[in-house]
């Protein structure tokens, strides 16, 4: 696939696998077949194109360059949206889940959410500094972002601000929801992964340079990378309970107590059930 003028930035592929989109430093994304012939190009941005990015059913693409603009276009290469707004440039572009809004970061310290035709619906304001990271949850109904404030953050779709993730020191690196919605996961340039309720209350920590989480969200595996040289890096494993597991395991400790002491009061002891 050969046409860009210098570096490309990303390779993607479709969502059906039968298209690849690509961005690069010429300010162009152009879309390809899988014989390598060029189908589309997509011009307009001011500089480089950072990122390429397909609608979920595949029928759109959208882009975001260092020209402080987000776009949308469809797969003949006809710009359909041009999302302005942003003072610098565009850290991540990303669909809803049901394709019917973008949500865009920036250097400006903002998020910002759009219709298809690059209408502004809401601005979420708040970071202090960069905004790394956008992106929505399993139901589309919040957006959780990640900046270089050391905080994440949860936002409702009008870009009120539900709750504060404040605890690393330095950037948050990543962001994560769980598959039903109900807890945040973050990892910092700190070493630390943590886990949040969506009230902003830290629910664990972990030591993790990098962190991945299985799809059903019981375990996370935490790598802690070696502090001298010669010593070996350390993968671990640590189950995630949610709090009906959190407090079944805190009671299978306390029942000796709760069942012995005289200090405990008959609440104290409803609490696991005895």
């Amino acid at each position: 696939m050969e046409g860009h003028q210098g570096r490309v930035l990303q390779v993607l592929f479709s969502p059906d696998g039968q298209q690849v989109a690509t961005s690069g430093v010429d300010g162009t994304a152009r879309l390809w077949d899988l014989a390598g012939n060029q189908l589309a190009v997509m011009e307009g941005h001011q500089g480089r194109v950072w990122q390429v990015l397909f609608s979920p059913d595949g029928q759109q693409v959208a882009t975001r360059g260092e020209d402080g603009t987000a776009r949308l276009w469809d797969l003949a290469g006809n710009q359909l949206a041009v999302m302005e707004g942003h003072q610098g440039p565009v850290y991540e572009v990303l669909f809803s889940p049901d394709g019917q809004q973008v949500a865009t970061s920036g250097s400006d310290g903002t998020a910002r959410l759009w219709d298809l035709a690059g209408n502004q619906l809401a601005v979420m304001e708040g970071h202090q500094g960069r905004v790394l990271q956008v992106l929505f949850s399993p139901d589309g109904q919040q957006v959780a972002t990640r900046g270089e404030d050391g905080t994440a953050r949860l936002w409702d779709l009008a870009g009120n601000q539900l709750a504060v993730m404040e605890g690393h020191q330095g950037p948050v690196e990543q962001v994560l929801f769980s598959p039903d919605g109900q807890q945040v996961a973050t990892r910092g340039v700190d070493g630390t992964a943590r886990l949040w309720d969506l009230r902003g209350q830290q629910i664990a920590q972990y030591e993790a340079e990098r962190m991945a989480i299985n799809p059903d969200w019981t375990r996370i595996a935490a790598v802690q990378q070696p502090d001298r040289l010669g010593e070996n890096a350390v993968v671990k494993l640590w189950r995630i309970d949610n709090l009906d597991g959190l407090l079944a395991r805190a009671c299978t400790y306390l029942r000796p107590y709760l069942l012995q002491s005289d200090s405990v009061t008959d609440d104290d002891r409803e609490m696991c059930n005895l």
